[in-house]
């Protein structure tokens, strides 16, 4: 203020000077002083239209107009999101974990996902069923069907036929499994099965995306001790279906013997006989091994169910009940000078159900079973999973209050 009322000054006596210079009437101050805001005027005109040749020729230059705005779309976030849900998950999990390992007992746990099936009982009906056709080879056979000893031996054909059968079981075995990718954006009941199992210290057993169990023939040695009852009745659905192929073996063995004996009436019953259970047994062998749509046998779901009982007490499903996570845009002093205004947040509500398969009772229902895990909102370059703490809640109901007197 004092710079410009100085320059006015000056302005003014200069104009006086001139004027007495040249003899005229000299002006008021005021009428100087107006002269100078003409002036000042004049010049500030000036100026705007010099700047309006630079706006102009950086105009025809062609460098970018910017206007401070942040610009999104319905996916801006979508990915960060997904990464705060998934890092929630982990924090899920290790809840999880740890109180399923207390419910159970620390026994062993099978871990399935939501809904995805899983046929109890199923090896149970195999194994009646294969009673009935060792019952059929020891009525219509009899012992030279039933494998003793200096009939089976490492170097005999059974054993290397029972590793083609190991070889073609595991190949069942592979193909019975069906891996779902999981979406970048989508953290589903899979994905949360598969963390909480990897976090119980080897006492649950994933289902989904389980490859399948090892299948190892049984030796020559132990075929024999299946030949014993009591052996037979302790034994697996695997090493029944491998004695079963070795009595076959040994069925095509008594067939082929008898065929060469002289013809008699008795011989032949015999041999009808035989060729009778070998019909039935390959039907039998036939329909166990044949994989449905979806690749699985009922051989292999058998094994499966039998290995997966014996090894566990407990079922687990887990569920994700929801994830997902929002955005948030904020306008203000800071975001005026540049700071980012976008801000995302992600979170899953999850839940499982604990339970014996033998009688469906569900141990310890007093622990939690189902939490809320959120994270608070973040801008976009600073989500990463070392400085995100998600915070879990069990959701664990309020005890209702005790009324004093009626």
């Amino acid at each position: 203020m004092r710079t410009r009322s100085a320059a006015i000054l000056a302005s003014t006596a200069f104009l006086t000077f001139t004027t007495a210079a040249r003899g005229a009437e000299p002006k008021s101050a005021i009428e100087l002083q107006i002269e100078q805001l003409k002036l000042e005027a004049e010049l500030q005109k000036q100026k705007n239209e010099i700047t309006k040749l630079e706006v102009e020729q950086v105009k025809a230059i062609g460098l970018p107009n910017f206007e401070g705005k942040t610009e999104t779309d319905a996916n801006t976030g979508k990915f960060e999101a997904t990464v705060m849900a998934a890092i929630a998950m982990e924090a899920v999990a290790v809840e999880m974990a740890a109180a399923l390992s207390l419910r159970a007992d620390n026994q062993k746990i099978l871990v399935l996902a939501a809904e995805e099936p899983f046929q109890f009982g199923f090896a149970s009906g195999l194994k009646f069923e294969m009673d009935r056709v060792r019952a059929d080879f020891e009525a219509s056979c009899g012992d030279p069907c039933l494998p003793k000893e200096k009939r089976v031996g490492p170097e005999d054909s059974s054993v290397a036929g029972a590793v083609a059968i190991a070889s073609n079981i595991a190949g069942l075995l592979r193909s019975d499994v069906k891996l779902t990718t999981v979406t970048i954006d989508k953290i589903d009941s899979k994905f949360l099965a598969s963390s909480v199992a990897s976090k119980m210290g080897g006492k649950a057993i994933l289902n989904s995306g389980n490859p399948g169990f090892i299948i190892r023939p049984p030796d020559a040695k132990r075929l024999i001790e299946l030949s014993d009852r009591p052996n037979w009745e302790k034994a697996g659905v695997d090493e029944r279906y491998f004695w079963l192929i070795e009595a076959s073996r040994l069925l095509d063995v008594e067939v082929a013997r008898i065929s060469k004996l002289p013809s008699s009436t008795v011989n032949a019953k015999q041999l009808a006989k035989l060729n009778a259970l070998a019909t039935r047994y390959k039907e039998f062998g036939d329909r166990v091994v044949k994989a449905d749509a979806t690749g699985a046998t009922p051989l292999i779901i058998a094994i499966k169910d039998d290995k997966v009982s014996n090894l566990t007490k407990y079922v687990a499903r887990i569920f994700v009940r929801e994830a997902g996570g929002s955005t948030k845009v904020s306008k203000n002093i800071g975001t005026f000078f540049g700071v980012d205004p976008l801000r995302v947040t992600g979170g899953l509500i999850a839940s499982y159900t604990l339970f014996d398969p033998a009688d469906g009772t569900s141990p310890r229902a007093d622990a939690p079973s189902l939490w809320v895990c959120t994270s608070g909102y973040r801008r976009l370059r600073a989500i990463r999973p070392s400085s995100i703490a998600p915070e879990c809640t069990p959701a664990v109901p309020a005890k209702p209050e005790t009324q004093n007197g009626g």
